[in-house]
């Protein structure tokens, strides 16, 4: 193991260790309560991710692993011939919590407001108040999605149900002069799933890599199936993340505050992301295609009901409030015209 990287997760304030030819072959102080002796074998490790990791070569994956009382996650990163797990820690879901607990106090006026000023018709007013909804939105689901089975799943078709998301933002982002490109599956797909997260997903996903567009500039999403797992694939033509931003893509609700660029926002987005692939036995990967802009691929265990399902699902809370969810979920990079009449 280089001396170098060693001395780096030494020096890291957050649980960290390195793996070389699969096993783990350094940890820090801060991993110290997890008893990772040097010569364990990863994989075993895994608790979602396994297909992933095995097929990984570069780029900022997010897997689950199982250390401790419940599943934790981890970002690995590729450095020299050496893999670094830097792992979540615990006081984030302290900090998820508070902020769950704030967009409480904070969507019932919220709500009121919203529809008081659907009166007046002031586009860029509506749309500041979508993106504070959408805001209240992230801040109070992602702590309960960062839960270990928090998830509601149906037995959905979950083709049509990404058919229906990206044909309909495929028309929203046109008017922000942003083309969508969406391939999905040539056949219908079947599996156990939370619509809502699924939903809530993508939508952050493709706002993710509209903010960072300009006019004319192209999003290219790709639903795929290989091995019982369901691939979405979602790539730009923009500037990239920045290397400062990598390091902490999972988990940037935790920075400090800095004077950077503000579309990147605090991070729920991408929490809800890894959330939704953590409840779906998958993993996300972020890298660049072609050295150009960023692909995102969140990865999706199919997975079949053990019984027949004999009752309909539960009414849900509507977590947009009964707004059209395209317009709250993309908020970020539409046009205020789209909010005059809501």
């Amino acid at each position: 193991m280089d001396e170098q990287l060693q001395s780096m997760l030494d020096l890291m304030r957050r649980p960290a260790f390195c793996v070389e030819a699969g096993a783990i072959c350094h940890s820090n102080s801060a991993a110290g309560q997890f008893f990772l002796s040097p010569g364990t074998p990863i994989v075993p490790l895994i608790a979602s991710g396994r297909e992933e990791y095995a097929a990984y070569t570069g780029g900022s994956l997010y897997v689950t692993l199982a250390l401790g009382t419940q599943p934790l996650g981890a970002q690995v990163q590729q450095m020299g011939t050496s893999q670094v797990f830097l792992l979540e820690e615990p006081e984030q879901y302290g900090e998820l919590r508070a902020l769950a607990l704030a967009a409480m106090e904070l969507r019932e006026p919220l709500t009121g407001i919203l529809t008081v000023a659907e009166q007046a018709r002031d586009p860029h007013m509506n749309r500041r108040l979508f993106q504070m909804m959408r805001m209240v939105s992230n801040m109070s689901d992602a702590f309960r999605y960062t839960q270990p089975d928090t998830a509601r799943m149906e037995y959905i078709q979950i083709a049509s149900l990404y058919d229906e998301i990206f044909q309909q933002a495929g028309e929203l982002l046109e008017q922000a002069g942003i083309h969508l490109e969406y391939t999905g599956l040539s056949q219908p797909e079947f599996t156990l799933a939370d619509p809502e997260l699924l939903e809530r997903a993508a939508y952050n996903l493709l706002s993710n890599a509209a903010k960072f567009l300009p006019q004319g500039g192209c999003i290219q999403v790709q639903l795929s199936c290989k091995n019982n797992r369901l691939f979405l694939s979602v790539s730009d033509n923009g500037p990239g993340i920045h290397p400062q931003v990598m390091g902490n893509l999972y988990s940037r609700f935790l920075r400090e505050p800095a004077l950077e660029d503000l579309r990147y926002g605090i991070g729920l987005g991408m929490v809800l992301v890894r959330a939704c692939a953590t409840q779906h036995g998958g993993a996300v990967l972020v890298d660049q295609k072609e050295n150009q802009g960023n692909r995102t691929t969140m990865t999706l265990a199919i997975r079949q009901p053990k019984q027949a399902i004999v009752r309909t699902p539960s009414p849900r809370f509507d977590y947009a409030g009964e707004w059209d969810h395209g317009l709250l979920e993309l908020s970020d990079c539409l046009p205020a015209e789209l909010y005059k009449c809501l």
